[in-house]
């Protein structure tokens, strides 16, 4: 097994969650010898292709 391995993970954790999931999360990168674990928290933007369940939308 190599010594690096990488992963993503996509989740939606309310804010009241966040600070015992950052602490899990550095508990974990500690178990497996990680320097770190990168964490990204922002707002989910969606580029829509104009079409919605296969069919084009109607375009005013």
């Amino acid at each position: 097994m190599s010594p690096w391995q990488n992963a993503c993970w996509v989740v939606d954790v309310p804010q009241s969650e966040r600070e015992s999931l950052f602490d899990g999360l550095k508990h974990i990168a500690g178990e497996y010898r990680q320097d770190s674990i990168a964490v990204m928290v922002g707002k989910t933007e969606f580029i829509r292709t104009g079409k919605s369940n296969g069919k084009d939308e109607k375009q005013n």
